[in-house]
């Protein structure tokens, strides 16, 4: 179903299993440049039960700077399982009419369509599945080559695509793996880059391990890196993921002991907007001076908040010591030293410190 060109006092029900492409169709269907916190006429609410009051509160006030308004709400839990009350609030919410200026973009990833709250909004909202096809992955892969200034030829793509699926989640993972390995100095992603680094398997759990290791407990990441092991994924590809991650660290780490950001904030995983306007405020030398690989300003919100939470269990000299410490077992790696006594090693240091 292609639903018309958008209507004024709309409401806009993208449904598909991944967000990038979600987004793209919106932006294509609202006829406007981003739905991002660049654009000044978006509001952006994520996956919370708690802020269905906030929603709906938004969509009914007309924009007070701009002259339209898109209200745009990713994965919002009503629309999954609410309690009755929130089921309630949103049915009445339905039967009322928006300012003209405004339309409520909601895109989801998993709904029960037999539920009538999702009934009632596919009477009232234009409606569109987003099926995941090869062409969104090929796109979404030419789109992140060219914004890291990469080229990869055909035969190594239609290898990557081999290994990763069609699925636009693991080849966005995959992917921003194979930049970080290649690193700035190098234009051209090689067949023996994929080798190094791509899991074959198709789930990721690279980031799975390195959140786990920075929360400084020893038993989960130790899990975890055995179950790597067994499944002969590359360990090279492993250290060089946590050494982008402790880049990250340091960086967020500075910047808290510089006092542009307050440790102990009461921060959830809600308050990705905020976080991410945190960022953008940050005065032009600062920004100016990140690097272009592992570059805060190009993380998804809620990245940042866990890099905020993660940071607070280290100080600065230790994440230092710890990237001094990967960069070793990378290097160790290189020269063929035995995989999971290496990775034991930086395991131990991690959550230990010495």
């Amino acid at each position: 179903m292609t639903p018309q060109k958008k209507k004024r006092s709309s409401i806009l029900f993208l449904l598909g299993s991944d967000e990038f492409l979600l987004e793209k169709r919106a932006v294509q269907l609202l006829e406007i440049e981003t739905l991002r916190l660049t654009n000044p006429s978006v509001e952006i609410f994520e996956s919370a039960e708690s802020i269905l009051e906030e929603v709906i509160e938004s969509c009914l006030t007309p924009p007070l700077f701009t002259k339209e308004k898109y209200i745009w709400v990713r994965n919002l839990k009503v629309l999954e399982k609410a309690h009755a009350q929130d089921e309630v609030k949103f049915l009445s919410f339905l039967k009322q009419e928006m300012p003209s200026q405004n339309t409520l973009v909601l895109t989801h990833t998993k709904v029960d369509q037999r539920r009538k709250i999702i009934l009632e909004l596919k009477k009232v909202a234009q409606v569109e599945v987003i099926e995941t096809q090869e062409q969104g992955v090929r796109e979404q892969v030419q789109g992140m080559l060219k914004a890291s200034q990469k080229r990869m030829a055909p035969q190594v793509y239609d290898l990557f695509v081999e290994w990763t699926g069609h699925d636009p989640l693991a080849s966005r993972a995959e992917l921003e793996k194979v930049i970080t390995y290649v690193g700035p100095s190098r234009e051209v992603i090689e067949e023996d880059d994929l080798w190094a680094v791509v899991s074959s398997n198709k789930e990721e759990p690279f980031f799975k391990f390195v959140d786990e290791l920075l929360t400084r407990k020893i038993d989960a990441p130790l899990k975890v890196l055995h179950q790597l092991m067994r499944q002969e994924e590359s360990g090279i590809g492993l250290v060089t993921h946590f050494i982008n991650s402790l880049r990250m660290l340091i960086q967020v780490r500075s910047l808290i002991e510089e006092g542009y950001w307050k440790e102990g904030s009461t921060l959830s995983y809600y308050d990705k907007q905020k976080i991410q306007q945190w960022v953008n405020g940050l005065p032009p030398e600062v920004s100016g001076a990140f690097p272009k690989e592992s570059n805060l300003l190009r993380q998804h919100p809620y990245r940042l908040y866990l890099l905020l939470q993660q940071s607070s269990n280290f100080t600065i000299s230790e994440l230092k010591s710890l990237f001094l410490s990967a960069c070793q077992a990378y290097w160790e790696l290189v020269n063929s030293k035995p995989v999971e006594k290496v990775l034991e090693k930086l395991v131990f240091k991690t959550v230990n410190g010495t």
